[in-house]
């Protein structure tokens, strides 16, 4: 379809995009063309030059095909999978970029819902821990990018399954049992049983503390 559609629209030229906002699927906004863009992968400050993948009437699915300029909040992640593991969008930003941008976001929910002005949202309290401290990740078994098999977590911006030893965002005890888990579920004859019926599968690690 044309430009209106909303057909993938993967060719075409990048477009300058200011980023100055982030969606709650961590995804940045900005607006060009008279749209608002959703860009996988920028982040508030940031300009990119970004490829459209699908348009709609009011709005464009993007990513982002190069940076000009990076956000003040930007930082070199932690984790070496960041970028293309899609579990954690907003580690390229520091620590106190993301709690605002938390508050910031359920902020605007209550808004938008509630049809509450400026409601009143505290700060998210700091973890005491940069890494390790979420108590609950959900991992798939699946197909990975090049459509072998996987387990670990989705991919940024689609359904491949990026294979993931270990998450760092996992306490140490949680890590232990998804090691255990992805050993019983990668051997090579439960793999295989698994495979031929290609049915999907997710494994949810919880951690009653951290």
């Amino acid at each position: 379809m044309g430009v209106n559609g909303s057909d993938d629209a993967r060719s075409g030229t990048g477009v300058p995009v200011e980023i100055d906002a982030l969606a709650s699927d961590g995804r940045g906004v900005g607006r060009a063309d008279g749209l608002v863009w959703f860009v996988e992968g920028g982040m508030p400050g940031d300009r990119v030059i970004a490829r459209a993948i699908r348009r709609r009437p009011r709005f464009v699915e993007a990513e982002v095909e190069s940076r000009q300029r990076d956000g003040p909040a930007r930082r070199k992640p932690p984790c070496p999978l960041q970028g293309t593991c899609g579990g954690c969008p907003w580690m390229v930003l520091d620590e106190a970029a993301q709690r605002a941008w938390k508050r910031t976001v359920v902020q605007d929910a209550i808004a938008r819902i509630a049809g509450v002005k400026k409601p009143p949202v505290a700060d998210p309290a700091a973890s005491p821990v940069g890494l390790g401290y979420r108590n609950k990740v959900e991992f798939s078994l699946g197909a990975g990018p090049s459509g072998r098999p996987a387990a670990g977590l989705r991919a940024v911006g689609g359904v491949a399954v990026v294979d993931v030893e270990r998450c760092l965002m996992q306490s140490e005890p949680a890590g232990r049992v998804w090691t255990a888990a992805r050993a019983i579920l990668t051997d090579g004859d439960t793999f295989s049983a698994w495979w031929e019926r290609r049915e999907p599968l997710r494994i949810v690690v919880r951690s009653s503390s951290v």
